[in-house]
C-alpha cells in the first residue's frame, strides 16, 4: 500500500475508481479525513501511554516508518510531515 501524506494531496484522498472506497490516508489517525497537527498530538499521547488505542481510531495509519509499531518517532515523523519539514 502505498503511503500517501497531507503535503502530497493538500488536504484530499485520491479515489482510483469512482465509487469504491477511498484508500486510507497515511497519518490520518483520528479518522477525520484529514492528517493535522492534531493526528500527530493524538498519536503522541498513544505512544507516551497517556491513552490507549481505543481512544486512537486508526493508530496503524500513524506507523510512519512501516515498522509495525507506533512510537514516539513516528508521532515526530507524522509532526514533520504535517509542518512540512519532512527530509
Amino acid at each position: 500500500m502505498q503511503r500517501t501524506y497531507k503535503s502530497q494531496q493538500l488536504y484530499g484522498l485520491i479515489q482510483q475508481n469512482p465509487g469504491a472506497a477511498p484508500e486510507p490516508l497515511w497519518g490520518d489517525v483520528d479518522g477525520s479525513g484529514n492528517v493535522t497537527v492534531a493526528d500527530a498530538i493524538l498519536l503522541m499521547r498513544y505512544a507516551l501511554g497517556v491513552i490507549d488505542a481505543s481512544a486512537v481510531p486508526n493508530v496503524m495509519l500513524g506507523d510512519m516508518d512501516g515498522n509495525g509499531m507506533i512510537s514516539i518517532t513516528d508521532s515526530i515523523a507524522l509532526l514533520r510531515a504535517v509542518l512540512g519539514t519532512a527530509p
